[in-house]
């Protein structure tokens, strides 16, 4: 079941919209597929927001962070 953390949540915090990229954008700032970053995601690794229309987002410092935890 997805999270339903949403940028607007005020209980999970508000991430800054600016620091919010898209799966695609998240593979593209680490040279990595867009399945590497699913992979992560069901593995606990990496944990999407959700924009108010569904879609996952991710904060560039996580997906950053990501890629550290499994270099």
């Amino acid at each position: 079941m997805k999270s339903m953390d949403t940028y607007g949540d005020s209980q999970m915090g508000t991430p800054d919209p600016a620091q919010m990229i898209t799966r695609k954008e998240a593979a593209s700032l680490i040279s990595f597929s867009t399945s590497t970053i699913k992979r992560w995601e069901k593995q606990g690794i990496l944990t999407p927001h959700y924009s108010p229309s569904g879609k996952p987002r991710y904060l560039r410092s996580d997906v950053l962070a990501a890629m550290q935890k499994t270099a």
